[in-house]
């Protein structure tokens, strides 16, 4: 994940908006962990929100599958 260029590509996108979306963090740290600039960051956030109707509807099926693990560990 940590791969330089297009390597990770959908893998990462996958990743970095998970983390944007569930992770209580900067775009900052989550660029840190990745080894990304917060721009680019942001830059996945919104080609996943606009363009990528491919990666949208998995981010989103796991998305709901780890709010509810998160959410009955907390219990």
């Amino acid at each position: 994940m940590k791969g330089h260029g297009h390597r990770a590509g959908p893998a990462k996108a996958v990743a970095v908006e998970l983390a944007c979306r569930l992770a209580d963090m900067s775009g900052r740290a989550i660029g840190e962990h990745y080894c990304l600039g917060s721009g680019v960051v942001s830059a996945i956030h919104r080609k996943v929100q606009k363009d990528w109707q491919n990666i949208l509807p998995i981010v989103n099926e796991l998305a709901l599958r780890l709010q509810g693990k998160r959410e009955r560990k907390n219990r």
